[in-house]
């Protein structure tokens, strides 16, 4: 089956596995402990959000250049992830800035797509601060392993980018 896709759909549906499998914590009712329900729907919003809006940012990639309505996707599924840390009290907005980053070069020039990189992450250190186990330093530090991980998913997808020119 691998073999029939290209290149920019391994790399759509690497970014939509990726979401599914930080969702099976949403679906484990043990992760749940703790939450109100407000939190527990904010999480299943942002959670649904970002795939719909990954689906639908993802779709055309590779085939044209990038419109409006990609940045305000770009957008929007990056406060969908950020969104999720925040109302499951989790760091599980590492595994979607990872699918994030790997289609900003697809979208944004090169500088722009590093800059997006390094901010989708650093404000995820308010929302690991906020969590009575992180300080500001130990909540700085996880941002800095996470854009480690996603600096790797950026490159693969510049690297892909490049080959389909």
């Amino acid at each position: 089956m691998l073999s029939r896709l290209n290149h920019t759909q391994m790399l759509r549906y690497a970014g939509l596995f990726s979401w599914a499998c930080v969702g099976i914590p949403l679906f484990l009712g043990s992760f749940h402990e703790g939450l109100s329900r407000g939190d527990l729907l904010g999480w299943r919003v942002s959670y649904f959000g970002f795939g719909l809006c990954y689906w639908f940012l993802t779709r055309g990639i590779g085939r044209r250049q990038a419109r409006t309505a990609d940045y305000v996707l770009l957008l929007v599924v990056t406060m969908c992830a950020v969104a999720v840390s925040h109302f499951s009290g989790s760091g599980l907005a590492g595994g979607l800035l990872l699918a994030i980053a790997g289609v900003l070069p697809w979208f944004l020039p090169l500088g722009v797509g590093i800059s997006w990189l390094l901010l989708q992450n650093v404000v995820l250190v308010p929302v690991f601060a906020s969590r009575p186990e992180f300080n500001w330093g130990q909540a700085a530090l996880q941002a800095v392993i996470f854009i480690g991980y996603s600096s790797f998913a950026f490159i693969a997808g510049l690297v892909a980018r490049r080959q389909a020119e």
